[in-house]
Parts: C-alpha cells; sequence; structure tokens
C-alpha cells in the first residue's frame, strides 16, 4: 500500500490512473449490458445480436495494425489514444439514435475501429511511465478496476434504479467519460521519446513482428486468445442470465461488479503473487478462477451467481496482468506499442470474431421452441474452452522462458 500512494504523489503516473479511470467507466458502462439493449430494447435476435458485436470486429482486426504503425512512430500513444477516445466518446452518443440493424451495425463498426487501439495503448502508456513492472504495472492498472466498479454503481444502481432512467443512458454515461479520459491523456508528458522510434514509419511494424516467432511466444499468445474467446460468452450472457433468474435491471451491473471489487485486491496484491509464487502459479490461479467464473453459472443456486461474477476480476488480473507483463518483457520501448497492438489485432479482432458468433450461435442454440432458455448448454461452451487452453498452459509454460532484463 505504501507503493501504491507513492506511485499517486507521482503527478505523471496520477494523470495516467486518472486517464485509465475515466476510460473503464465508459467501457464498464457499455460493454456489460449492451448485448441485453440490443436483445430487449432494440428487438435484435441472438444472431443479430452476434453479428454486431462480432462483425464489427473485422475492422477491430485491421485497426489496431493501422495504429500500430501509428503510435510511437508518426505520433506518440498518449496523443493517438486521446484522439481515438474523443472519436468513441462522439459515436457513443450518436448510436443512442438508432434502432434499424444495418445502420447500427454501420456506426458500430466505426466505433471499433476507434475503441479497439485504445485498449492495447492503454498497456503501451502504463509502461512508458513505470520503471518497474512487476511493482508498478498493477498498481496503475488498478484505476481502471476501480472506474469499472464505478459505472456499475453510477450508471446500473444510480441512473437505472434511484433515477428511473431508461437503458440507452448507457450511451450518454459511456460517451461522456470517453471524451473525459481523452482530454486527460492530453495532458500526460510523453516520456522517453528517444527511445520510442517517433518518426521512424515503415510499412510492416518489423520490430514488433519479430516477437513473435518464437514458438514458445506463438502458443502462449494463443493461450491468451482462447481465454479472450472464453471471455465473450461471458459478456454476451451475464446480463441476459442474471434478469433470466429474476434478478432486476437496476442490480445486474452491481452484481457484475462484484468481480472488480475482488480485482482491486488481486492488483495491489498481484506484485506479492508473482515474487512469492512465480509467474505460472499466479497465472494458473487466474486460469482456473476465469474457468469457474462460467461453471459455476450451472449451478442452480443463487449463491453461484454471485461467485462467479466474483471469480471475474481476479482470475482476469491474475492471468492477463502477468500476460501482459512478460508480453512486455519480450518488447522494447521502440516497438512496445506495436506489440501491444497486435496483440489487439488477436484479441479484439479474431477474439471477438469467435467468441462474440459463437455466444450468439450457442444463446440461440440454448432456447427453446417456447423462447425458454437452457444457460446450461450456453455455459458448457466456454468452461471448456478453458480447461482446454489452461491445460496446454500447463506444460508449455516456463518461467525461465521469461527475459531478466526489459
Amino acid at each position: 500500500m505504501k507503493e501504491f500512494f507513492r506511485l499517486m504523489r507521482d503527478p505523471i503516473k496520477l494523470r495516467v490512473s486518472l486517464m485509465l479511470f475515466f476510460m473503464f467507466v465508459s467501457y464498464g458502462t457499455f460493454f456489460p449490458i449492451i448485448s441485453m439493449y440490443l436483445t430487449q430494447i432494440l428487438h435484435f435476435s441472438g444472431k443479430q445480436t452476434g453479428i454486431i458485436l462480432s462483425l464489427s470486429a473485422i475492422t477491430a482486426f485491421f485497426s489496431p495494425f493501422i495504429t500500430s504503425l501509428i503510435a510511437d512512430r508518426v505520433i506518440t500513444s498518449e496523443k493517438l489514444f486521446g484522439l481515438l477516445a474523443f472519436f468513441t466518446g462522439i459515436l457513443l452518443f450518436i448510436m443512442r439514435f438508432i434502432d434499424d440493424f444495418y445502420i447500427f451495425l454501420l456506426v458500430y463498426t466505426l466505433f471499433s475501429i476507434s475503441i479497439g487501439p485504445t485498449i492495447n495503448l492503454i498497456n503501451a502508456i502504463i509502461f512508458h511511465h513505470t520503471s518497474s513492472k512487476e511493482k508498478e504495472y498493477s498498481l496503475i492498472r488498478v484505476w481502471g478496476t476501480y472506474g469499472w466498479i464505478a459505472a456499475a454503481w453510477i450508471f446500473g444502481y444510480f441512473y437505472l434504479g434511484v433515477l428511473n432512467k431508461p437503458l440507452y443512458w448507457l450511451f450518454y454515461i459511456s460517451g461522456f467519460f470517453a471524451i473525459l479520459s481523452a482530454f486527460i491523456s492530453l495532458t500526460i508528458p510523453e516520456e522517453n521519446i528517444e527511445h520510442r522510434g517517433l518518426g521512424h514509419f515503415e510499412l510492416l511494424p518489423r520490430d514488433a513482428l519479430r516477437v513473435f516467432k518464437s514458438r514458445f511466444i506463438i502458443i502462449f499468445v494463443l493461450i491468451g486468445l482462447l481465454l479472450n474467446i472464453q471471455e465473450k460468452f461471458y459478456y454476451f450472457g451475464t446480463a441476459i442470465f442474471l434478469e433470466h433468474k429474476g434478478f432486476s435491471k437496476e442490480v445486474i451491473m452491481p452484481i457484475m461488479s462484484l468481480g472488480q471489487f475482488f480485482e482491486i485486491f488481486a492488483m495491489l496484491y498481484l506484485p506479492f503473487f508473482l515474487s512469492k509464487l512465480n509467474y505460472k502459479k499466479t497465472m494458473l490461479i487466474g486460469g482456473v478462477l476465469y474457468t469457474l467464473r462460467t461453471a459455476v453459472f450451472m449451478i442452480p443456486f443463487t449463491f453461484f451467481y454471485f461467485l462467479g461474477n466474483a471469480f471475474h476480476g481476479p482470475g482476469y488480473t491474475l492471468f492477463f496482468a502477468p500476460f501482459f507483463i512478460v508480453m512486455d518483457k519480450f518488447s522494447n520501448a521502440k516497438n512496445r506499442a506495436g506489440v501491444q497492438q497486435i496483440i489487439g489485432i488477436l484479441f479484439t479482432g479474431v477474439g471477438n470474431i469467435i467468441g462474440q458468433n459463437l455466444a450468439g450461435f450457442f444463446f440461440d442454440l440454448s432456447k427453446s421452441t417456447n423462447g425458454d432458455i437452457n444457460f446450461n448448454i450456453y455455459w458448457l461452451v466456454p468452461s471448456l474452452i478453458g480447461v482446454f487452453a489452461l491445460s496446454v498452459f500447463y506444460f508449455i509454460f516456463d518461467d525461465k522462458k521469461i527475459p531478466k532484463e526489459t
């Protein structure tokens, strides 16, 4: 905790933290319940919803590749993030007024182009402004968790519950905080400019692509991709699942924020986990929690619906935070943004295409002729994906393969 408060006294790291906080309020307002908005307010089918959330990922597949050519080469990561976050906010306001499937699909495609790279630029910006990745990354990244929790209570409980606002307010709240995050990012001083390769443009980011040449990295990233696909089932189905089990709309987002409450502790104590347990054991714990998150939803007791959501946050932190740290250890200041964007191509692009389409397919498959939903069929699929991914991880990952120097 002393290290946390020390970092927050640094004005630059404080701005990076606030940028994360506001952007994750935007993410946390939008992503958990957009499927509910599409299916229940706009009355799109599961297939249409899956198309919207996945077909637009084709553009998200290309946009991180484009930004890997731009970030820290033509323009710094901080400024690029600001421009993209601002455009994201504007598109969110526009989506509020669309109810036609094809027009919504078009605008959501533009939205995916702008928001996709921001998720991975966040990691590049954090790493640019940290000196000790194991000690500092999680203590800054935890502000994204604070933002996600704030979204659940600001929008989920206060706006939907206390103020009784309609569900379309998610676009107003999410758009406002995306624009606020954009303005914060533009005030962050650019550090280590001389090491970033600014002004050096090449058609293919060869420095970044070299990181992905080794067999270990290829398999490691594919494991991350499988868990990313698994995650799409959670976001597609959880809000609908909870409402199906009798929970009212205003409590769904607070319930889903349980994971973020526990994620705070995982983030703050991640340096302890990595130093005492090593990367492999820490990531195995995270992957197991990530898989149990959907598996326990198949147990027909209310307690397990809360428990599954509680597993989400620490599962993500203990697997994916070390995942990004490991990838950064294979990177340098010049290719860092490019490496993070290539991961974005796979996670935001390929992961979305496969994950959202699979989720939409099995959501429709789970419906009976009378419209009832057998969610056990739906939740079984991501649980099996998680078991397979963790089995491969257990046999191929070795801490000795991680570079000692960054």
